[in-house]
């Protein structure tokens, strides 16, 4: 299967890769399920079928090869090629043909760039980055057409000029700065292209690169976007004096604004970011006259491996906890947020941070949402569910030796479980009973302990996964948690 998906797929072949080998799954809600009833995909006849319908249910033999060498080195043996990198240093094939072998890595690199091998005259190519986190390559056949850019937004350069011009036709037209190739036609004569926005849902249309016309297949949105919202960039320097970005979304009309009641919001993963794009999520926030502020501290992709990897271990997570308070406090100290309403959100492990930067900043945020995330990093580094993408050798080079007494003690001291005592402000919690991500006994012993504590704790579980059944139960959790945010602001 993973032959067939990577040739079709790209970028979202990619996010799915990054998820299962590193560690808890990439977000509560990945950034392609935004659009997931929206997003289209060609089978091997040409025809366009829905997204949800391309994978096999099954998973057949694959040529490709991909390990986690005890040593923690990303490992890739495809037909006659094989690469490995340093420990830690990612290495992802995304294009075969018979000629060529596509593939990113961050071996000799700080950012993930894409090389070739070259499989008639066996050397390897090298595509200059310019300190940008390459994400795939835009290629049919023998030809490499561009390679696509993971950032606030995705970025493109391009090698062919029909490529280039239909890109800048599409940008011009739908007056958006953000856009994904992300499939072909067997012939590569038809692209399908996903266009994103700030304010509304993203858009799929067809390409057809001969006679240089699109038609939307998304068909008309319900959605009724407010224009008068605002989304930016919002970039502080942190204690440290390393540069730390995230997305800074506004209420409606609301734009500029000083001393709005703020939702800080980290991202899963964590080796995942949040985007300049839309999020029905912060949008139901923002909506409700929330301010919100989705940080990519410490950890985080995108940035550079050196960037990525500063959240490793206990200490770098303090780190990456540290990244999100101080991002909050120059917000504060700017004037877009009113300090005595602040609230954190998060899910998978986004609510790991949550909780945790509660725990380490008592003073700081008022109140707590924990989706379907770990309270004890002790006990998930034990636990290898099925679904969590866990390696040991990953996770050693990672978070070290957890049956070290001394590291196991400095994660204790950076899990909500073993520091209730420390927490101050009231905490909503949802998790599931089936979660094979994080385990529904992680919320269960966290709560007791919050209770027994007399903390002011409200749980939510019953059947299902990690994740909400449906966009129903989303939106009635989320409307849940803002409720909840007003009460504890009152108080």
């Amino acid at each position: 299967m993973l032959h067939t998906i990577l040739h079709k797929m790209g970028f979202i072949v990619l996010c799915m890769m990054i998820f299962m080998l590193c560690g808890c799954e990439a977000s509560f809600i990945s950034l392609h399920e935004y659009s997931k009833n929206n997003s289209f995909l060609f089978d091997s006849g040409g025809n366009i079928i829905k997204a949800s319908d391309a994978l096999p249910p099954d998973n057949p033999p694959s040529d490709i090869k991909i390990e986690i060498t005890d040593r923690g080195e990303y490992k890739v043996v495809w037909k006659d090629f094989s690469c490995r990198g340093a420990p830690g240093d990612r290495v992802f094939p995304v294009y075969d043909s018979e000629e060529f072998m596509y593939f990113l890595t961050e071996k000799d690199s700080d950012y993930m760039q894409v090389m070739v091998w070259d499989r008639k005259q066996k050397i390897i190519r090298r595509y200059p980055h310019g300190n940008r986190e390459a994400a795939a390559v835009i290629a049919s056949g023998t030809k490499l057409h561009g390679i696509q850019y993971d950032g606030d937004v995705f970025t493109c350069d391009y090698f062919t000029p029909e490529f280039q011009e239909m890109d800048q036709k599409l940008r011009s037209h739908y007056q958006t700065d953000n856009l994904l190739w992300k499939d072909h036609s067997p012939d590569g004569k038809q692209w399908l292209v996903e266009l994103f926005f700030c304010e509304k849902p993203s858009l799929s249309v067809l390409c057809d690169m001969r006679t240089e016309k699109w038609s939307e297949l998304s068909g008309p949105c319900s959605y009724k976007p407010d224009l008068t919202q605002k989304k930016e960039v919002f970039r502080f320097i942190a204690s440290d004096g390393q540069e730390v970005s995230g997305i800074l979304s506004f209420p409606p009309a609301r734009y500029g604004t000083r001393n709005l009641p703020l939702v800080v919001f980290p991202h899963g993963g964590p080796q995942s970011r949040s985007m300049r794009i839309f999020d029905p999520r912060v949008e139901q926030l923002t909506r409700n006259g929330f301010l919100v502020f989705q940080p990519n501290y410490r950890g985080s992709t995108g940035q550079g491996k050196h960037f990525r990897q500063a959240g490793w271990g206990a200490e770098g997570i303090k780190r990456a906890l540290a990244d999100i308070a101080e991002g909050t406090e120059n917000l504060i100290k700017k004037g877009y947020a009113d300090r005595g309403r602040i609230a954190i959100l998060g899910g998978s492990w986004g609510a790991y941070c949550a909780l945790a930067a509660a725990m380490l900043y008592p003073d700081l945020f008022r109140a707590v949402t924990a989706f379907f995330g770990p309270s004890d990093l002790v006990g998930m580094l034990h636990e290898f569910l099925p679904e969590s993408g866990a390696n040991p050798n990953l996770d050693r080079l990672q978070y070290g030796n957890i049956d070290d007494p001394v590291i196991s003690e400095k994660f204790k001291k950076i899990s909500p479980l073993y520091n209730v005592d420390k927490i101050e402000a009231p905490v909503l919690v949802y998790h599931f009973q089936q979660d094979t991500v994080i385990s529904f006994q992680q919320s269960e012993r966290f709560v007791a302990l919050m209770k027994a504590s007399g903390k002011k704790i409200c749980f939510f579980s019953g059947p299902g996964k990690h994740g909400f059944p449906d966009s129903a139960a989303e939106v009635s959790a989320y409307e849940r948690a803002i409720d909840f945010f007003r009460d504890a602001f009152r108080k």
